[in-house]
């Protein structure tokens, strides 16, 4: 097996601020995986296939390189920040993209404005077909905010010059499905 990270880690992801991070992935059984950035550092072992990491709490900050090893592989994310995470979970009214909202096309002329606002849109699976589905973190500008959820990012344009934090948003959304699915039991 080779050194995998979860797909939701690549260049340019914001990682929660202030909070202990998780990492997480996959390698051969007992293999030893390491975790290192912004001077902070953490390993575990695989088990079962799967290896968790946790790393002590950072600042807002970056721009920083994560590194992940395990026995002569490397992983490397670059342009990562420390900032706040927030999920656009929901239905099609969080799922209307910026392209398609009133006012987009300004918006999206704007957005280059925003670039410590970053986006990661969890890929849209109705069952599980085997087939594997990725996507990245995307900063904010004119060739990437036309597809970001308009309401995430109008509230990241609006929260984060009042923070002064990196923005992270994770879309979580599609339209068309039961109410149940985005509640507990």
């Amino acid at each position: 097996m080779t050194l995998k990270a979860d797909p939701i880690f690549t260049d340019h992801m914001v990682l929660q601020r202030g909070k202990e991070t998780v990492l997480w992935g996959t390698a051969d059984d007992g293999e030893r995986v390491e975790a290192e950035i912004a001077g902070r550092r953490s390993e575990a072992i695989a088990r079962g296939g799967n290896w968790r990491i946790k790393l002590p709490a950072a600042e807002a900050g970056g721009p920083h390189t994560l590194i992940i090893r395990s026995r002569g592989e490397t992983l490397a994310f670059n342009d990562v920040w420390y900032g706040d995470v927030w999920l656009a979970g929901g239905q099609s009214n969080m799922e209307w993209p910026l392209a398609q909202s009133s006012g987009g096309e300004a918006e999206i002329a704007a957005s280059g404005n925003y670039p410590l606002i970053r986006y990661y849109d969890v890929p849209k699976v109705a069952y599980d077909d085997g087939v594997e589905r990725t996507s990245c973190w995307r900063v904010s500008g004119p060739e990437s905010a036309g597809s970001f959820s308009a309401v995430a990012y109008h509230f990241a344009k609006r929260i984060q010059p009042v923070l002064g934090v990196p923005i992270g948003i994770i879309g979580c959304n599609m339209g068309a499905t039961s109410a149940s699915c985005w509640v507990a039991e």
